[in-house]
């Protein structure tokens, strides 16, 4: 965590009932549980291991004096519940991707010299839970949706938002996918491809990708109000044929669509690219 801001930028937050100099600082308490997370450990008392005599687990996390197990909880709760814990969790996410940036971590490109974003909803399985916000998934079973960003081949985690198990993953997304872009920028300069699911599928994502410097993008067509027939009859006239093996066609090309002004006055032409395959087409 060498090179970030940390200290400075967490340890202003006022906090009623911490009288502070003599109390353990946000950043000690961050800075454990980061400690914590990096060796697996997800349970608070974890932290019991790494007091009094263990000097190491301080020295290397640059932790003042290592919080209880109780004043661990009680202070991430804290700081999760003040006025500013939004403005807090923007401060973690910047300082994370500052680190990569800071310590120029390999990011391997794909496609040329563009660096992959992948956005997508990972369901969690809490079934048999009653955590608040646990809900049906679209995988069928009961847990929350969260939504993960992720940045090259090498996959940084630079963005994560935590859902309910039953809101749709478009909710909330664009303003998602405008913060996943203001931290890749933070880390790389380089030239962007976000790559989003079906589900994403909506003109206010492809608005903000379609006028964002130096991104390109790829999103998966959600066919559920297209019809299939059209696009695979439409292939068929317009599309140039392969012929991989006997009894197999494979229809690929590409077509122009424009979608209506915005509610930013803003008009969109879609590259659409069109793969079909027909079996044993009679």
């Amino acid at each position: 965590m060498k090179g970030t801001d940390l200290n400075k930028r967490v340890n202003n937050y006022k906090l009623s009932g911490i009288k502070s100099e003599a109390s353990i600082s946000h950043s000690d308490v961050i800075r454990s549980e980061v400690g914590l997370l990096c060796q697996g450990k997800s349970e608070y008392e974890g932290i019991e291991d790494f007091r009094g005599g263990e000097p190491f687990f301080g020295k290397a996390m640059r932790v003042k004096r290592t919080p209880s197990s109780a004043t661990l909880r009680q202070r991430l709760d804290q700081l999760a519940e003040m006025e500013e814990a939004a403005e807090l969790l923007s401060v973690l996410k910047e300082e994370s991707a500052a680190m990569l940036r800071y310590h120029r971590v390999e990011l391997t490109p794909t496609l040329g010299k563009r660096l992959a974003v992948d956005l997508d909803v990972s369901p969690f399985d809490n079934s048999k839970s009653s955590k608040e916000g646990v809900g049906r998934t679209y995988k069928g079973y009961d847990g929350y949706a969260p939504m993960f960003a992720y940045l090259g081949q090498e996959g940084y985690q630079i963005n994560t938002e935590l859902r309910p198990g039953k809101q749709h993953c478009q909710k909330e997304t664009p303003a998602f996918l405008k913060e996943t872009l203001r931290l890749s920028r933070r880390i790389t300069d380089r030239a962007l491809l976000v790559r989003m699911d079906s589900g994403n599928d909506a003109l206010d994502n492809i608005v903000i990708l379609h006028y964002a410097e130096g991104v390109d993008y790829i999103v998966k067509r959600n066919l559920r109000r297209e019809s299939k027939l059209s696009w695979w009859e439409r292939a068929k006239k317009e599309a140039a044929i392969q012929q991989p093996r006997a009894g197999k066609k494979v229809y690929r090309g590409n077509t122009i669509l424009t979608k209506g002004v915005t509610q930013e006055d803003k008009t969109v032409i879609l590259n659409i690219v069109v793969s079909t395959r027909c079996l044993n087409e009679r």
